[in-house]
């Protein structure tokens, strides 16, 4: 398989998600964590969730089981809880604890009691535009939150948008989310086809934090319509033409306002470096009508920067930020997302410093063939751009069930199968057979052969 530490490809598109379901659907236990497992409370291509209830207290939440079997998936599985770890706001799911046993994975998660925002309009119908705003403010503030600590969720859409007892909206499922990183796009086609922008439909390699705007452009269309922004027949959708374009109609009918057809045009841009930012999104006349400001992302209060690094700042540029208004509020504003994706990505280069400054030498390398072949093989394990088959259907389930997590290229699984084969595999077959007073000349005319990694290379291992 090819991959990278940021994009673990799927082996199998159907039958990796069947399996792990049916691992899911196995998990015979009454009892996690002290709560009594009761009714379903739904199914997905990727697990199952279990309504909980405290044994001691009585109180209730979500119990998503799942059995991660691949490394693909024990990676997702991975992300989500490591996602849900670092997030604290009232627009997101909480996790209460995460149970490992047997092979399975249980979450133990906040429970939404008003059900999803999908159900609550396929019931109500189109919300009037003071409900949609509200909502739609709640969900901006939980996005930035997201984003300002470095996580792309990659798979909004209303069914992954829960509500609680008061229909305040609570974002879950960050099974397909992942880590942002300046300078670095995504190729893992995921997400669910309606709301999934242009550039992942096309496997371009694509940047998260705008593909969750376009998702957010078709939340607001079809919370404000009750309707989809491109036609769906059978299934599957048909107009796909249109959305690549980013083409759709509101109609007259439907009583929409100026403004709030000028915000969705905003996001749904078809060129993603055209697309309105978070923050123009925030302060957008139609979001902020009768309140008295932009969304409050609800952060917590960092140290403010005098000493500003500006190798991080201008990452913070690659991030979407501008670079005056993100120079001020590092300054100045305790609780800016700037300043909090400011604090992420200077421990992140205080870690890899560290890290750094642990490495072999090359001298090290040369001697020791383990290092070597391990340092060799992790630099040419890169992530390419996805091929997706002419042939998948872009599906939905109940108008948005999730594309493929990601599909193999097609040389992966010759791969697997000739993991000892090639250069590197060849050498280590004959250095098996070489008598040993020979051995540390055989290594050094292999390295010399193939080229001595340079510290520069290292890093980027």
């Amino acid at each position: 398989m090819v991959h990278s530490e940021d994009e673990w490809d799927a082996a199998d598109q159907d039958g990796g998600k069947q399996s792990r379901l049916r691992g899911a659907l196995s998990y015979r236990s009454k009892e996690v964590g002290g709560y009594q497992l009761g009714r379903t409370l739904g199914k997905g291509s990727c697990a199952v969730v279990k309504l909980g209830t405290h044994s001691t207290t009585g109180n209730l939440a979500a119990i998503k089981i799942l059995k991660p079997r691949s490394l693909r998936e024990q990676k997702e599985a991975l992300r989500e809880t490591e996602a849900l770890q670092r997030l604290n706001h009232p627009n997101i799911i909480k996790m209460e604890q995460v149970i490992r046993e047997n092979g399975y994975t249980c979450l133990i998660l906040e429970l939404g009691t008003g059900g999803e925002l999908f159900e609550y309009i396929m019931n109500n119908g189109k919300l009037h535009e003071d409900e949609a705003r509200s909502m739609f403010r709640q969900l901006l503030s939980g996005v930035q939150y997201c984003h300002a600590h470095l996580v792309a969720h990659r798979d909004l859409k209303p069914e992954n948008l829960l509500l609680d007892e008061n229909g305040n909206i609570k974002i879950s499922d960050f099974g397909l989310s992942n880590v942002i990183k300046p300078g670095r796009l995504f190729s893992t086609w995921c997400g669910s086809p309606v709301y999934t922008p242009p550039e992942v439909v096309l496997r371009q390699q694509y940047n998260g934090i705008a593909m969750d705007i376009w998702s957010l452009g078709v939340i607001l269309y079809v919370i404000v319509t009750g309707g989809m922004p491109w036609r769906l027949e059978s299934n599957v959708v048909r107009n796909i033409d249109d959305l690549i374009k980013g083409n759709y109609e509101i109609p007259d009918f439907l009583g929409v306002s100026d403004e709030c057809r000028d915000l969705i045009g905003m996001m749904l841009i078809a060129d993603s470096n055209k697309r309105a930012t978070l923050d123009t999104i925030m302060n957008h006349k139609w979001v902020c009508m009768g309140f008295d400001g932009a969304p409050d992302a609800q952060l917590e209060s960092k140290p403010v920067i005098t000493n500003i690094n500006e190798d991080i700042l201008l990452q913070l540029e690659g991030l979407g930020y501008d670079l005056t208004k993100a120079r001020k509020a590092i300054k100045t504003d305790p609780k800016s997302p700037a300043l909090t994706a400011y604090h992420h990505l200077y421990s992140k280069q205080q870690r890899a410093q560290k890290v750094n400054s642990c490495q072999p030498s090359d001298a090290a390398l040369v001697a020791s063939p383990s290092v070597f072949l391990h340092n060799i093989t992790r630099t040419r394990s890169k992530t390419y751009p996805v091929a997706v088959p002419q042939s998948s259907p872009l599906r939905e389930r109940r108008g948005s069930e999730s594309i493929a997590r990601s599909i193999d290229s097609p040389k992966s699984a010759k791969n697997k199968q000739r993991s000892g084969s090639g250069l590197l595999g060849r050498f280590f077959d004959k250095f098996k057979r070489v008598p040993s007073k020979h051995k540390e000349s055989t290594i050094t005319m292999a390295v010399s052969a193939c080229g001595t990694p340079s510290p520069s290379a290292s890093r980027r291992m």
